[in-house]
């Protein structure tokens, strides 16, 4: 910019896009406080390109400097903003009066600017405006706006509409890559939050494993981002809840020594009340359970409890309470916990056939009885698999335990199989591999289960029955 644009902007005064300053000096913690905020106020305040101009007072008046130190400027800006806003210092020499003054162009990059780093009396995360000369800190309505502008490019736009489009039709690692796509033209929080959200659900939709723990990893990854860039203490509570449920699988980096789980969980008991406090001890009951800890029924119960009396009553919570309860052989409790489930099952996908195949092993071991209290539980637990089975159970979980619950084994197997001519179903081989692994606990089946052995043989085939007589009899 030369000098007659300079003094033409210093003639129109100070606005919400110019401002003035006698002198700038950055040797003290104040002196840089007061930099930095009026440096982000100009850049959340402008489209594109805001002035503050060095050397010319309050009144107008031309005071000249000595030097612009660009190095130290520079420094300070990008220790104490975030995101990182574009700089440009110039020294500009005037005819008359004989003087210099200085120039910094701010130009926004990425919007909201926010203070990265507390100084002096200037809090981390504050967010600072300029309404005329005035500076003040930022709306929530005003942040808002701010990343608005950031997603309104057309460029963005047309990545976010697309992955949007994707989600929605289940093509979730596209949708990841567009808005892959939108972040690298405009990171907000935003978009870190909704590509969160489909990393976490491609990680709820792969198996246990490597694969599962990556998108764990980027979930997390993409959460933690989005808590950094939200001015917002409240959005930041919500987006650590979001990020609590995926810690579980996160990898650890080389260098680190601590899973963060621990902590996170600490921070969740420490700041969460009523039913959010409840999601996290769920969470955290569940994810011991998905691991195989779930070895002390005492505790997971108790903490069930809480979350229940906390007010986070989903039906997962009370089948994760009928499971704990059936490892303490408390089978009526259990009964109990998971028809509530069941009833509470509102879910467009249907894993309420674990509900009900849960259900049909409490009622196995719930005793064998004697006459009709058999033959009732044996009638209510087989419905309980039918149904299961109707709603796209393929493991019928298998606890070996009771007399009942080999006999439903069987009798699942006979009732689906034994009346078809198709060749052997994938299911069909497990069943018939069930049956080793129960007839190794009970003896041979003939002498053991005469009634139901030949329905057995002729499930399983004449050829597969002679290859294991010693199972068999």
């Amino acid at each position: 910019m030369d000098e007659i644009a300079v003094l033409d902007m210093i003639a129109k005064g100070e606005s919400s896009t110019v401002e003035f300053k006698r002198e700038l000096d950055l040797s003290t913690a104040k002196q840089k406080a007061e930099f930095v905020k009026d440096i982000i106020a100009l850049a959340n305040s402008t489209t594109e390109t805001a002035h503050l101009i060095i050397g010319v007072d309050d009144s107008q008046i031309l005071r000249g400097i000595e030097k612009l130190d660009d190095e130290v400027i520079q420094q300070v800006a990008q220790t104490y903003i975030t995101a990182p806003v574009s700089l440009r210092c110039q020294v500009i020499p005037l005819t008359s009066p004989s003087m210099r003054l200085g120039l910094i162009e701010v130009s926004p990059r990425f919007k909201p600017h926010k203070v990265a780093r507390s100084i002096e009396r200037l809090p981390q995360h504050r967010v600072f405006v300029r309404h005329g000369t005035i500076v003040t800190e930022a709306t929530p309505e005003e942040i808002n706006a701010m990343y608005g502008e950031e997603l309104d490019s057309p460029k963005s736009r047309r990545y976010i509409k697309a992955a949007q489009a994707h989600a929605e039709v289940g093509n979730l690692e596209s949708a990841a890559n567009a808005y892959s796509a939108a972040i690298e033209i405009s990171p907000s929080a935003q978009l870190f939050l909704a590509r969160a959200k489909v990393y976490e659900e491609l990680r709820d939709l792969t198996p246990y494993g490597r694969e599962r723990d990556n998108w764990s990893t980027l979930s997390f990854d993409d959460y933690t981002r989005a808590m950094k860039l939200t001015p917002s203490r409240e959005q930041h509570k919500e987006i650590r809840r979001s990020r609590f449920r995926v810690i579980w699988g996160v990898k650890l980096v080389p260098t680190s020594l601590v899973h963060p789980y621990a902590e996170e969980l600490e921070w969740m008991k420490a700041n969460l009340t009523g039913r959010e406090l409840g999601e996290a001890i769920y969470i955290h009951v569940k994810n011991c359970a998905d691991d195989h800890l779930l070895r002390d029924e005492t505790d997971a119960l108790s903490d069930l409890n809480q979350v229940i009396e906390l007010g986070y009553r989903e039906a997962d919570v009370y089948a994760l309470r009928a499971q704990a309860h059936f490892f303490a052989s408390n089978y009526g409790m259990a009964l109990d916990d998971i028809n509530v489930a069941i009833k509470l099952w509102k879910g467009e996908v249907e894993p309420v056939h674990d509900y009900f195949t849960l259900k049909a092993n409490i009622l196995a071991f719930m005793g064998p009885g004697v006459g009709n209290d058999r033959a009732k539980h044996f009638r209510e637990a087989l419905a309980a698999l039918d149904e299961a089975h109707e709603r796209g159970g393929h493991d019928y979980m298998g606890y070996v335990g009771s007399n009942l619950e080999l006999d439903l084994m069987y009798t699942l197997a006979f009732r689906h199989y034994s009346k078809s001519d198709e060749q052997v179903p994938p299911l069909h081989s497990i069943l018939m591999q069930r049956v080793c692994l129960s007839m190794r606990g009970y003896g041979p089946l003939s002498k053991r289960f005469p009634e139901i052995a030949h329905l057995v043989r002729r499930i399983v085939g004449d050829a597969f029955w002679q290859d294991h007589k010693e199972l068999f009899g």
